[in-house]
């Protein structure tokens, strides 16, 4: 039946309200049924009207059925397009990786139907082999362990001894593999290992009863069988591979050949002979012959040790139970004396040979008559003439040069090396022995004086030549100085012609310069020849007292101005300065100056006098105590080994070589010839080593 609703509309005219009932004309064919009464319910929020028992509508914030509820039973809105839907499980967890795949479900009725829920990542492990990625990490198979396998016989024996191994299946590309990295059985080998995997080693095994041994069968040598030992080691049995060769009438080395060494002569071998007590008296060596060794070359003992050389008793001494003077048939010995034999018109000259000799009286019976001796002197052949009292060239004359005057010769030290200012000595015979060497000139420092005095074939070098130089000498004049001073003036002396005629000046001041403290030093005279010095320095007298002040002398002699005028030294502006102080008393200096070492220093090393240049230092020597070298270190710039000298003892020749040394960079005259060729003058010219080394 159709249902028929009416409805009130309310209209306001003029203020009034009217209600019209408005009832809609339905045709009603076919409404037998029709109720307008039937149902009341008006959905809404909330709604009107009786309950009509109809589905409520999930989801659109009414009541549908008038039931007084909104949205029961709703789940989901089934009612919309599209339909609600939503992650099998409602967990939120799914997610499109792997094995892992979102599932959605539609809302019908306004219910999810059920569902399998979602499969959660690390929910499962990727352990099977399928190409899957089952725990949803992006990896596939990862956790896969790869099987054991084996496809060998199945009652393969693994053991610690046998080869046989398991293999593994692998898992490639989503498929298991085939069995891989399996170990086998192989045929059974020498080598203690089961190879068959049978449970036992090394039995039945490939190698044995193989023949094996030396390629050829020849001489001592023959094949064998292999066999395998319990170490797992092939063995050949019964081989015999040969031997060094030996003395025994067999090949040995199964080369073909019998008792031969290795030259293929005959074997020779190592013996010895002893003592009765066991002292070895020779080594010598023995010969195969015929496969038998010959006797021992080594000498025999003898029990009593004879005149020959030999330690016959093999005690470590030779011929120590008889004299023995020499040995006959081995000792010769050459001879120069009467009688002599055989020599040419029956003179005694030449050289001769003596032989040993057993005595014709020889009697075994009595020892003493058995002694050796050297025979007659027997001519042998002729020899240029020696310094020996002998005619050894046979002309009747002795000890004779070709021009019938005494030998003479050349003589020296071995390691005179004959060049530069260096040269061999003279000796000359005298009744059969060498004179004295005479004029040898040996190596010495090198001086400027354009000659090669080291002989090391170089002239002048490593020096610091000056070609005009003034040289004070500072000399103390105490009393204890004047042996000094004599010295000094007779080692000048000696050097007085290397200066004479050349452009140096000598000076010479005494220090002090007066018996009191005002003048510590004076100038004897100023620079001047040498001959003018001389006599100045011979004339000195050490009576000064004992008070010395080297350091003012040295201070002043450098400086530019001193005070008073006595102590000035008048520098040529062209020559180089030398200052030469002389003295057996430690350092002084007198007041009010009270100079330091360091003050005379530094005058020496800024050289500002004579020719010197910005950086020159002043030369200077010291001729000194030694105990005193300490005080003085610092004005000869440290150079104590070349600018200090001993002063004691007192030696005149030990004060030419130093001297010498002072004055080697100072150069004569480029024309002056210097000494001669005996040497310079300071050491007196020639000089004599005594007897020459072994005779010319």
């Amino acid at each position: 039946m159709a249902s028929i609703t009416a409805r009130t509309s309310l209209t306001r005219v003029g203020g009034v309200i009217f209600a019209f009932l408005i009832i809609p004309f339905f045709s009603c064919r076919g409404c037998e049924d029709l109720s307008l009464y039937a149902t009341t319910c008006e959905p809404g929020a909330p709604a009107h009207g009786e309950p009509n028992g109809k589905p409520e509508v999930c989801k659109n914030g009414l009541d549908d059925n008038c039931d007084g509820r909104i949205d029961e039973d709703c789940e989901c809105n089934s009612d919309v397009q599209p339909a609600d839907t939503m992650d099998c499980g409602g967990d939120g967890h799914g997610r499109d990786i792997g094995a892992c795949k979102v599932k959605t479900v539609t809302c019908v009725n306004g219910k999810f139907p059920g569902c399998e829920p979602d499969r959660w990542p690390d929910q499962y492990r990727d352990t099977t082999c399928d190409g899957i990625d089952d725990d949803c990490d992006g990896q596939t198979d990862e956790e896969y362990v790869a099987l054991d396998c084996w496809t060998g016989r199945e009652d393969a024996v693994f053991s610690e001894s046998s080869v046989c191994k398991k293999g593994k299946i692998a898992c490639l590309n989503g498929r298991p593999q085939p069995c891989g990295g399996q170990t086998l059985p192989s045929a059974e080998h020498c080598n203690n290992r089961d190879d068959d995997c049978d449970g036992e080693v090394d039995e039945l095994t490939a190698e044995a009863g193989a023949q094996c041994g030396p390629e050829r069968v020849i001489g001592q040598c023959r094949r064998g069988r292999k066999v395998c030992t319990t170490e797992g080691e092939v063995l050949c049995d019964g081989a015999d591979y040969g031997a060094d060769e030996s003395c025994d009438g067999i090949d040995n080395d199964c080369d073909g050949r019998t008792d031969e060494g290795i030259d293929g002569q005959p074997l020779i071998e190592r013996c010895e002979t002893r003592s009765p007590e066991g002292r070895l008296c020779e080594v010598g060596f023995t010969e195969c012959l015929g496969g038998h060794q010959s006797v021992c070359s080594a000498r025999a003992y003898e029990p009593i040790d004879t005149c020959d050389g030999v330690d016959n008793d093999c005690d470590g001494e030779i011929d120590e139970d008889v004299p023995c003077p020499c040995r006959p048939g081995i000792d010769f010995k050459p001879c120069k004396q009467p009688p002599m034999t055989g020599a040419p018109d029956g003179m005694m000259c030449g050289l001769g040979i003596q032989e040993c000799i057993e005595p014709p009286e020889c009697d075994p019976a009595f020892p003493e008559s058995c002694i050796p001796r050297f025979g007659d002197c027997e001519f042998w052949k002729i020899e240029l003439e020696d310094c020996n009292l002998w005619d050894d060239d046979c002309d009747g004359e002795v000890d004779e040069d070709d021009n019938g005057d005494p030998l003479a010769a050349y003589c020296g030290h071995e390691d005179n090396p004959a060049i530069g200012e260096c040269h061999l000595g003279n000796t000359v015979c005298v009744l059969g022995v060498w004179g004295p060497c005479e004029g040898e000139v040996m190596p010495k420092e090198e001086v400027c004086d354009n000659k090669d005095n080291d002989c090391d074939n170089e002239v002048d070098e490593d020096l610091n030549p000056h070609d005009k130089v003034d040289v004070m000498f500072l000399v103390d004049v105490s009393g204890s100085m004047q042996d000094k001073i004599n010295a000094m003036h007779a080692a000048m002396g000696r050097w007085s012609g290397e200066f004479t005629n050349t452009e140096h000046r000598f000076g010479l001041a005494s220090v002090p310069g007066d018996m009191g403290i005002t003048t510590p030093w004076t100038v004897i005279t100023q620079p001047t020849d040498i001959a003018s010095f001389q006599a100045a320095l011979a004339a000195l007298n050490a009576g000064g007292g004992s008070e010395e002040p080297s350091y003012d002398a040295l201070y002043d002699a450098a400086a530019l101005f001193s005070s008073p005028a006595s102590t000035m030294v008048q520098w040529r502006a062209d020559a180089y300065p030398y200052v030469i102080f002389v003295g057996d008393e430690p350092a002084q200096w007198w007041p009010p100056r009270n100079l330091t070492e360091s003050q005379v220093a530094s005058v020496m090393t800024n050289c500002r006098v004579g020719i010197c240049q910005p950086g020159d230092k002043v030369e200077v020597f010291l001729f000194i105590d030694r105990a005193y070298e300490l005080q003085y270190d610092e004005i000869v710039y440290y150079e104590t080994v070349k600018r200090i000298y001993p002063l004691i003892p007192v030696d005149e020749d030990r004060f030419v070589r130093d001297l010498q040394k002072v004055f080697k960079d100072v150069c004569p005259p480029s024309n002056d010839g210097g000494v001669g060729d005996g040497g310079s003058a300071a050491d007196g010219g020639s000089s004599s080593s005594g007897a020459p080394d072994g005779g010319p």
